[in-house]
């Protein structure tokens, strides 16, 4: 039996860099293991890169593995170089996160587990990708399948146990791998609630005069995949609400060509789209503007709108971005079925002030510190048990 006072040591396999700032599961990955450190947990992460790398961050230690830039070769390499990796590294908890990771996991869950809990962190599934993100290109949606059926699967039905960051991926790997209830935990994502706060109204018109905000104000966050997260339904929602603006961060306007989308983006005088931004720089957003719509088809938990939150911003969230389990329609904001567009441009008519500060209220319940605790317990109860 393991003893309560020994340092727990976890090896984390994920896809890119926690530390790089992206965003989405890095931002999970970086957060939670930062707040598993100061509870005296060592923690190994795992990462592709286009260069091999070691270093020592506030979240552990991070070791980046060189792997090829065609996702084809890279679903080759990289469990190939994580498998060898894992084999230096005693760990007495193995967390995968999810099917991103290109089957690492479960090379290591089979041929380098040696006393190890295996854990497979899911942020949502590559069936559900399919499924609610129809313009998939034809070699991913072929490819999503071979990860779905063949390493997703197995590296799910092969865990010890496993997590689920919202009951929509709770749901998901019941349904299409037949995961047991009593073999899921579900902890939602967190919120750094320091680093993401809100400002006073001084403050607040300071930042709406220097970024030239001078209308009702929606900002729309997400770096990659934003056909999936729902960019297009902001835009025909523009093409109505002519008297609102939208600021689209993450994204540029060349994504329609990659959709084959009939919008025509010239025509949106009312959208300034803003490319990748700092962190600063999105946080002026979230403190300036009135409001952030997040219409996003599949999400396991989405990360924005929880920034968005904390920051005291109201949201409009679609009802699969696993956000929508964790607000109240009307309070936080509003949780809006994608198939109903008028029903957006009524929620954004309804929005008010008002919401921001209940927003605030809700979020400092998954500060990363409280969500951290949860896994810590959780944790140390696997390897005592």
């Amino acid at each position: 039996m393991q003893k309560r006072n020994k340092n727990i040591t976890i090896l984390d396999i994920t896809n890119s860099d926690p530390s790089s700032n992206l965003g989405g599961i890095e931002s999970v990955v970086y957060n939670l293991n930062k707040e598993l450190i100061r509870r005296g947990f060592k923690v190994v992460t795992i990462s592709y890169s286009n260069l091999d790398f070691y270093k020592e961050t506030d979240a552990g230690i991070i070791i980046g593995k060189k792997v090829p830039q065609n996702e084809i070769l890279r679903v080759i390499v990289y469990p190939i170089k994580v498998l060898l990796e894992a084999r230096k590294h005693n760990a007495d908890i193995i967390i995968s996160e999810g099917p991103g990771n290109f089957g690492a996991g479960l090379l290591v869950n089979i041929f380098a587990k040696k006393h190890a809990i295996y854990l497979e962190r899911a942020h949502g599934t590559h069936y559900g990708l399919i499924k609610y993100t129809p313009k998939k290109s034809l070699h991913m949606q072929i490819l999503g399948r071979l990860m779905a059926n063949v390493i997703e699967r197995f590296q799910f039905k092969l865990a010890n146990k496993c997590i689920a960051v919202s009951k929509l991926a709770e749901k998901e790997l019941e349904q299409y791998f037949g995961i047991s209830k009593s073999n899921i935990m579900v902890i939602y994502n967190g919120v750094d609630c320091k680093e993401f706060k809100p400002v006073n109204d001084e403050d607040r018109g300071r930042l709406r005069r220097e970024l030239l905000i001078r209308k009702k104000c929606g900002v729309w966050v997400g770096g990659t995949d934003p056909y999936r997260k729902g960019l297009d339904i902001v835009l025909q929602i523009a093409k109505y609400m002519k008297n609102v603006e939208f600021k689209i961060i993450g994204s540029d306007k060349d994504f329609q060509s990659r959709y084959n989308l009939k919008i025509d983006i010239n025509d949106l005088k009312n959208v300034e789209f803003l490319g990748k931004i700092t962190n600063e720089e999105k946080i002026k957003y979230y403190h300036a503007c009135d409001f952030l719509i997040f219409p996003s088809r599949h999400e396991g938990l989405a990360i924005a709108p929880m920034e968005a939150l904390a920051c005291g911003l109201p949201v409009i969230v679609s009802d699969m971005t696993g956000v929508n389990e964790i607000i109240s329609n009307g309070v936080e904001g509003f949780i809006v079925n994608n198939k109903k567009l008028e029903s957006y441009i009524k929620a954004i008519a309804m929005i008010n002030k008002s919401m921001g500060k209940r927003a605030r209220q809700l979020a400092l319940k998954y500060d990363w510190k409280r969500q951290a605790d949860i896994y810590a317990k959780w944790f140390r109860e696997l390897v005592d048990s």
